[in-house]
């Protein structure tokens, strides 16, 4: 890994290489407040990534009970439509920074996050630059996207979240990513 100015380049020359930057958080008082997560990336040379995973904004989660969400991740790279069917091949743009952006929603309070820029599993260099971690109120989250598809996802995930806790117990946390175009889906935690 090298730092700019304009952000943290990583090269890999080997399929199996695992590079990232990672930037751990504890927060002064824990809370089970939604997390933003984003970063703006630009692949500067390469092949696309065959596993979307590996070119990502990856986050980990570790709660008050000390227990672990693993998995919230947004990914630069995007599936060719085409070929997704059949070979699960991925494309990204070279040259070209873009954002990606994501929204966790705990299910419990949050005493730290464990933030990652990841590249790993392709061969090839990109740089990260921008990388965001925030905190937000809900109802905060609400109005930024009023009259959006957000609004009522967000509104459905935590209501889920609510009644699947006073349920059951559970304690994993959903997440609402948005490539920030607009573009929203729906992801429960990966473990990789």
């Amino acid at each position: 890994a090298t730092r700019y100015i304009e952000g943290i380049k990583l090269t890999s020359k080997s399929i199996s290489d695992q590079y990232g930057a990672k930037q751990t958080i504890k927060l002064k008082t824990s809370s089970d407040r939604p997390i933003f997560i984003a970063a703006q990336s630009t692949q500067v040379e390469g092949l696309p990534s065959r596993f979307p995973e590996g070119y990502s904004l990856y986050v980990d989660l570790e709660y008050e009970d000390r227990t672990m969400g693993y998995g919230y991740m947004v990914t630069f790279s995007r599936p060719l439509e085409s070929q997704a069917a059949s070979n699960n091949a991925t494309t990204t743009m070279t040259g070209v920074k873009r954002w990606r952006c994501g929204l966790i929603v705990p299910t419990k309070p949050v005493k730290t996050i464990y933030f990652h820029m990841l590249y790993r599993n392709v061969v090839g260099s990109v740089i990260f630059h921008e990388g965001i971690v925030r905190q937000l109120d809900f109802q905060d989250v609400c109005k930024a996207f009023v009259g959006h598809p957000l609004t009522e996802m967000a509104k459905a995930q935590k209501s889920a979240n609510d009644s699947s806790t006073a349920a059951t117990g559970a304690n994993e946390a959903g997440s609402i990513t948005m490539d920030c175009q607009g573009h929203f889906s729906r992801h429960t935690p990966i473990l990789l």
